[in-house]
């Protein structure tokens, strides 16, 4: 399990920043598409567009920063609660630059 920082100061995020988490928390899990989508059970391709940005991959998206990180997430306005979820601006904006 990814283990990252919680921001009480930007408890929601926007789908941007739930791309950018679930970036991050695959990112500090180490782990590949491929290992992201074994343990959700869906195929790599659906990981490679949730991370990709696609639209409406939202779904896929939370279950990666809920599956890595331990935390629930709450939507439509994404508020990543508990475990340690890194929802902090400075983060999210770095994972969200290419």
């Amino acid at each position: 399990m990814a283990t990252i920082t919680a921001s009480p100061a930007a408890p929601f995020v926007d789908t941007d920043g739930l791309l950018a988490a679930a970036r991050a928390a695959k990112k500090a899990a180490g782990l590949t598409n491929r290992d992201v989508a074994g343990r959700l059970g869906v195929s790599d391709g659906a990981v490679s567009l949730a991370l990709s940005g696609q639209p409406s991959r939202d779904g896929t998206r939370r279950r990666i920063v809920e599956d890595l990180t331990g935390a629930d997430v709450e939507g439509p306005f994404w508020r990543i609660v508990g475990a340690s979820a890194d929802v902090s601006a400075d983060t999210l904006d770095a994972e969200a630059t290419p």
